[in-house]
Parts: structure tokens; sequence; C-alpha cells
């Protein structure tokens, strides 16, 4: 007996962002470490994933998008910029953002 393909939404994987909840800085972690759902799912609260701010410093003053271009992550990184572009929030946006030391995420990449 033939077992019926599985559809996009069988393959798909959800719930990414549950693998952070109990970390500090999740964004942070999930952008450096490049899962890509997990911080599409964590910038647009998708999932059930409480949404966290793209803007938001972690310990060292950097913000997720350092993360990502610091990792060389850039799927996480389009998703952070992306997002930003698509759906504008109350927060600045983080392009220029420097950190202690005075890098960007330019200057990352």
């Amino acid at each position: 007996e033939k077992k019926p393909k599985p559809t996009l939404e069988d393959l798909r994987v959800k719930e990414q962002w549950r693998k952070y909840q109990h970390i500090g800085e999740p964004l942070h972690w999930a952008a450096a470490i490049g899962d890509h759902i997990a911080t599409k799912e964590m910038v647009c609260g998708l999932e059930g994933a409480k949404m966290v701010p793209r803007s938001e410093v972690d310990h060292v003053g950097r913000t997720p998008l350092m993360r990502a271009a610091l990792w060389g992550r850039p799927m996480c990184g389009e998703h952070l910029i992306q997002d930003f572009v698509q759906r504008p929030r109350p927060e600045p946006p983080q392009f220029n953002t420097a950190d202690p030391v005075g890098w960007t995420a330019f200057i990352n990449a």
C-alpha cells in the first residue's frame, strides 16, 4: 500500500522558537546559530512565539542583526531586515546601531 505524499505543511518545521525559550536573549542566539525559522517566528510572533524586538541589545550591546552578520548567517539577517520593512514597529531601526566597541552590523558583515 502506498503512503500518501506529504504536503508542504506536513514537512514544515514548526515552533522552532521553543528550543530557545529558556535561554536568555533567545533571538540573539537563534540569529547567531543561523536558525532562520526560529528567528522569523520570534520576529513576527508566529507559531505562538513571544514577539522579540529586533532592536533589543544583548549583554554586550549587540543586536540580533549584529550577531547574524558577525557569524555569517545571511538568512537570519534577511528575516530581521525584511520584516522591518514589511511590518514597521515603534522601535528604532538597528542597521547602523553600534555596539560598545563601535562596530555595526555592516562592519561585522
